[in-house]
């Protein structure tokens, strides 16, 4: 049901010999944000920028027909070759997904006082297995900008409950402290996406 430049395509889907389920997408050439990190270790203000916005788009308009995403990280963005323009963002698996309305599709993963995702890319509210809504994935935004900015998340532990209990009461360090460079402005608007209470947050997609 989602048709944007910024979410990677399905074709089909369905179930083959022996009840295996498949999906049949778009192909993509090009390298994932988690491996375009691992070789540059951060990226520059205008390309996080650059990213961040296309990431929002895409969002929007899964956000637009109450679908959340809720496990944006940078191994789930392909930065596609061959597209209109460089660092053109495909995001992908939609896999744990939420949908906000009672579609007969939604599986019992999604429903609520389950706790899905990657810990290091999870919001407060999904470590407490508490109800999602779009705000959820404004904050893995925010996630997701201070690692392209700073080269890691925020919270890092080598225990995953640890890593979940930082997102629950932990302050992150001011990304300038970490990269003097990255404009006040910047960093303001990310330490605002990593707020704990999703009222505080930017409220949309289309706002941040």
């Amino acid at each position: 049901s989602l048709l944007h430049e910024h979410i990677v395509r399905v074709f089909d889907y369905g179930t083959a010999d022996e009840n295996i389920g498949f999906v049949v997408m778009e192909l993509l050439d090009g390298l994932s944000l988690a491996e375009e990190l691992e070789e540059h270790k951060h990226l520059s203000t205008e390309r996080t920028v650059f990213i961040g916005r296309q990431v929002c788009n895409g969002l929007a308009a899964a956000h637009a027909r109450d679908i959340y995403h809720r496990d944006i990280k940078p191994g789930n963005i392909v930065l596609a070759e061959g597209q209109r323009h460089r660092d053109f963002v495909k995001l992908l698996d939609f896999g744990i997904a939420k949908l906000a309305t009672d579609d007969p599709a939604k599986i019992a993963a999604t429903a609520k006082g389950m706790t899905l995702g990657t810990p290091q890319y999870m919001s407060p509210e999904q470590a407490q297995g508490a109800h999602i809504d779009a705000r959820s994935d404004i904050y893995q935004v925010g996630l997701l900008l201070y690692e392209m900015l700073v080269g890691e998340p925020p919270f890092e532990h080598a225990n995953a409950v640890s890593v979940m209990a930082m997102h629950l009461s932990a302050t992150p360090r001011p990304i300038r402290e970490r990269r003097p460079s990255v404009p006040v402005e910047l960093d303001a608007i990310v330490q605002r996406c990593l707020a704990k209470r999703p009222a505080d947050r930017f409220q949309t997609a289309d706002d941040l």
